[in-house]
C-alpha cells in the first residue's frame, strides 16, 4: 500500500483533473460563442463597450481562486497596479482564470507563476509567466489556428482551449495576444486590451 503522503497526492491529482474535465464542455461552449460574436458587428461592438473599472482587483481574485483550485496558491506571485480595462467583468475572469490554470497545469509545483497587471492610461497590459515545459513552434502554431494540439504518442495535451480563448477573447475586446515559449524554458503570455472603451459617435451636427 502507498505511504499517506503518496496517497494525498494521487487524490490531488484525480481530483485537480476532474476538475478540468468538468470545464471542458463550457469551454466548447464558449470558444464557439467567440468565433461566432467575430462575425456579428452588433456584438463585436456591444463586447468592446464593456468596463471593468477596478481591473486589478478582479485579477487579484480570479488568480488566487485558480491558483488555489490547482495546488498552486504558494507559487502564485502577484504584481498588480490599479488599473482598468475595456472588458466585461466576467470576461477578464474567464481570461486570467485560463491564463493562470494553463500556467499551473504545465509548470511544476513549487516553481513561480507570476501575474502582473497595469495600464499606461491608454492600454490595459497583462502578463501570466511560468517556469513549465514551454512549448515547440509547432504547437505555438496550432495555437494560432485555434486548434489543440495533442502531443505524439497520446501523450495530454500541451495546448487545450484554455489559450485559443485567452486569444480569442483579447482579439474580440480589440486587444493583442503574444505568446512567448520555449521547450523546458517556460512559457509568458502578454495580453493588452484598451483600458477603455472606444467613444461612441455623437449625435450628428445640426445643419
Amino acid at each position: 500500500p502507498g505511504s499517506p503522503v503518496d496517497i494525498s497526492g494521487l487524490a490531488q491529482s484525480i481530483h485537480t483533473a476532474a476538475r478540468r474535465v468538468e470545464r471542458l464542455p463550457g469551454n466548447l461552449l464558449l470558444h464557439a460563442q467567440l468565433e461566432l460574436f467575430g462575425t456579428n458587428p452588433a456584438h463585436l461592438n456591444a463586447l468592446r463597450q464593456t468596463h471593468t473599472a477596478q481591473a486589478d482587483a478582479v485579477v487579484a481574485a480570479q488568480a488566487q481562486q485558480r491558483a488555489g483550485a490547482d495546488d498552486r496558491a504558494r507559487d502564485l506571485q502577484l504584481k498588480l497596479s490599479p488599473c482598468s480595462a475595456a472588458i466585461a467583468e466576467a470576461r477578464l475572469a474567464k481570461l486570467v482564470e485560463e491564463l493562470v490554470g494553463n500556467a499551473c497545469q504545465y509548470s511544476p509545483a513549487g516553481t513561480a507563476v507570476t501575474v502582473q497587471c497595469h495600464d499606461d492610461g491608454h492600454d490595459f497590459l497583462l502578463t501570466v509567466a511560468d517556469q513549465g515545459r514551454g512549448m515547440t513552434p509547432e504547437q505555438v502554431a496550432q495555437l494560432e489556428r485555434s486548434a489543440p494540439a495533442a502531443r505524439p504518442g497520446g501523450e495530454p495535451q500541451v495546448i487545450g482551449l484554455g489559450l485559443p480563448i485567452a486569444r480569442r477573447l483579447a482579439e474580440l475586446h480589440g486587444g493583442k495576444f503574444l505568446l512567448l515559449s520555449e521547450p523546458d524554458k517556460g512559457t509568458t503570455v502578454r495580453v493588452s486590451l484598451p483600458a477603455h472603451p472606444p467613444a461612441l459617435p455623437g449625435p450628428p451636427a445640426d445643419p
